[in-house]
C-alpha cells in the first residue's frame, strides 16, 4: 500500500512523493501543516485503473485522514471501491451540478433525453434525490459516448426507502454506477437532500429522511 499527501480541498500529490507507511505520511503531513498553516489530507493509492467515464488511466485514491496543527481527524466519505472514476471526471460533474444550483425534474428529463430514450418516463421521487439522479446520468452519458451505445431508462422510483433505476439493456459498468447511487440514496433525505436514514416515520411506506423533514412530515400528518 502507498500513501500520498495533498492540501485539503485540492487534488494532487503535494510533495510529489509516495510513502510506504501511514505513520511516516502522518509525520510528514505534520511538518507540512507547520509550514503552511493549513490541513493536509492523507490518502491511500491503489493500482492503476481505467476511468469508466473518460477511459484514461488513473490511480484510485481513498482519503483516510486530515492532519491539522493540533489533531488528526478521520476522513468520512462514501465508499467508491467499485466506482472506477477519476478525480477529473468527478470534479467536472460536481461543477456542472454547482452551476445549475437547484437541479429540477426538467433539467434531468430534457438534458438527458437522448440517453433516457423514453418519452413516458416520470421521476417518481422527491427533489432531494434529483442531484443524485443528475450525477448518475452524467457518468452514464460519458460512458455511452465512449462505447457508442444506447440504453433505455424504463423507470425511476423509490423502493424500500432507496432510489431505484430500471435500465435496459444490462451493462456491467453502468450497473456499478447505478448501484453506487442507489446505495448513497439510503443516506440522503429524499425531501431535501441532507443526510438522512430510512424509516416508516409513522406511515406504512419506508422513506429516507433527515430529522428536520421527519418533524415537518409528522406535523403535517397530525393535521390531517
Amino acid at each position: 500500500m502507498r500513501y500520498i499527501i495533498s492540501k485539503f480541498g485540492r487534488s494532487g500529490n503535494y510533495a510529489n512523493k509516495y510513502y510506504t507507511s501511514l505513520d511516516k505520511a502522518k509525520e510528514q503531513a505534520k511538518e507540512f501543516v507547520k509550514e503552511n498553516d493549513i490541513g493536509f489530507l492523507i490518502s491511500s493509492v491503489f493500482k492503476l485503473k481505467k476511468c469508466i467515464a473518460c477511459n484514461k488511466s488513473f490511480n484510485p485514491e481513498k482519503p483516510l485522514c486530515i492532519v491539522y496543527q493540533d489533531s488528526i481527524e478521520e476522513y468520512k466519505c462514501p465508499e467508491k471501491d467499485d466506482f472506477e472514476i477519476c478525480i477529473d471526471c468527478i470534479v467536472k460533474c460536481t461543477l456542472k451540478i454547482t452551476e445549475k444550483k437547484d437541479i429540477s425534474k426538467e433539467d434531468i428529463l430534457i438534458h438527458f433525453k437522448h440517453i433516457i430514450n423514453n418519452e413516458g418516463l416520470t421521476l417518481d421521487v422527491y427533489q432531494g434525490w434529483y442531484n443524485l439522479i443528475y450525477e448518475c446520468f452524467y457518468y452514464i452519458n460519458e460512458m455511452l459516448m465512449l462505447k457508442k451505445k444506447k440504453i433505455s431508462v424504463d423507470q425511476i422510483k423509490t423502493k424500500f426507502g432507496g432510489l431505484r433505476f430500471y435500465v435496459t439493456p444490462y451493462d456491467k459498468k453502468i450497473e456499478k454506477v447505478i448501484s453506487y447511487h442507489e446505495k448513497i440514496s439510503l443516506k440522503c433525505c429524499e425531501f431535501c437532500g441532507k443526510e438522512g436514514k430510512p424509516g416508516t416515520y409513522g406511515g406504512s411506506w419506508i422513506l429516507t429522511l433527515c430529522p428536520e423533514c421527519v418533524e415537518k412530515k409528522q406535523k403535517k400528518d397530525n393535521k390531517t
